[in-house]
Order: C-alpha cells, then sequence, then structure tokens
C-alpha cells in the first residue's frame, strides 16, 4: 500500500484554499474580503506545488491555477462590459475547470488501491463539474439569442445549482482523499 504524504497534505492546503475562497465572498462587506481571496489563491499554489512531489501530475494543474490568476488579474484591468473581458473571463473558467479536474483525476488516479470508494466518488465529481460546466458555458452564449434567452437562463440557473451541489461534493471528496491518502 502505498502512502502519499505530500499529496495528502497538498490536498488538505487546496481544501483550506477553497473554504477561504468561499469566506471572501462575505468577509468583502467587512473589507477583508480581496486580503483573504489573495491568501486563498496562494494557498493553492502552495497547496499544489506540494502535492506535485508526489505525482507530477499536480504540477499541470499547478500552471493552469497560475494561468488562471494571470488571467484573473488581466480582467481587473478589462472594462467588464467589453468582449475582451468576456473572452479572458470565458477562458479562465476553461482553466479553472481543467486545473479542477486534472486534480480530480490524478487524486483518483493515488486513490484506486488505497481508497477506492473514495476514488468512485471523484470520478462521480468529476463527472458531474464537467456536465454542469458545459450546460452552463453553453446557456450563457444561448442567453443572448432572444427566443431562446429565457429558457435558456432557467438551465442556466437549474445547473448553477447542481453545479453547488457538485462544488458540496468536491470539497467533501478533498477531505475524504487527504485522509485516505496519509
Amino acid at each position: 500500500m502505498y502512502h502519499y504524504p505530500k499529496a495528502a497534505r497538498g490536498i488538505q492546503l487546496l481544501f483550506l484554499s477553497i473554504i477561504l475562497a468561499i469566506l471572501s465572498a462575505p468577509l468583502s462587506m467587512l473589507g477583508i474580503g480581496s486580503i483573504v481571496s489573495v491568501v486563498s489563491i496562494v494557498l493553492q499554489l502552495v497547496a499544489l506545488f506540494i502535492a506535485a512531489g508526489d505525482d507530477s501530475g499536480y504540477r499541470s494543474a499547478l500552471y493552469a491555477s497560475v494561468a488562471n490568476l494571470v488571467l484573473n488579474l488581466l480582467c481587473n484591468f478589462v472594462q467588464q462590459d467589453s468582449v475582451v473581458y468576456k473572452l479572458v473571463s470565458n477562458v479562465s473558467s476553461i482553466v479553472a475547470l481543467y486545473m479542477t479536474y486534472q486534480v480530480i483525476t490524478i487524486t483518483c488516479y493515488l486513490l484506486m488501491e488505497k481508497a477506492p470508494n473514495v476514488a468512485s466518488q471523484g470520478q462521480t465529481v468529476a463527472k458531474i463539474y464537467v456536465m454542469c460546466f458545459v450546460i452552463t458555458f453553453i446557456c450563457r452564449f444561448l442567453e443572448l439569442v432572444p427566443f431562446i434567452g429565457l429558457m435558456a437562463r432557467l438551465i442556466y440557473i437549474l445547473a448553477s445549482l447542481v453545479e453547488l451541489v457538485g462544488y458540496v461534493l468536491f470539497l467533501v471528496f478533498l477531505f475524504r482523499a487527504s485522509t485516505a491518502l496519509k
């Protein structure tokens, strides 16, 4: 039975970074949301760097995370209603999906022998994530079409709710995976 202490530690830190990212929105009312958000991003980078010590596959997730950080910084310097902003924002979403998918699949690979039930849960989470992303991504563009727009908006709302459930399942998966990889 293999042990992956670096991956376990990286996954624990990734879990914490996601919790901080969630908390950054309500904490923005207190004026500290942006600070918590930056801490979350730095922690995510550190987490993926540490996890890459046990499996080099986490390195591509780290590179995607860095690219996503650059894209998000670029969004801050572009007018929000512009085509460039929407393009960069959509590319950022795709990169974030890739990073999440990469983390899940690599972690599932490491868990196959140690905790196959957790690996199976991760595979389900990955499917939910990708399915919801594709639906919401398509609906964002269909909202612009006059007659289809209303239906697309309703589908977008439903897919966003399922995506929220997938996000919670992702957090549960990270927690269980970090325990199983030790």
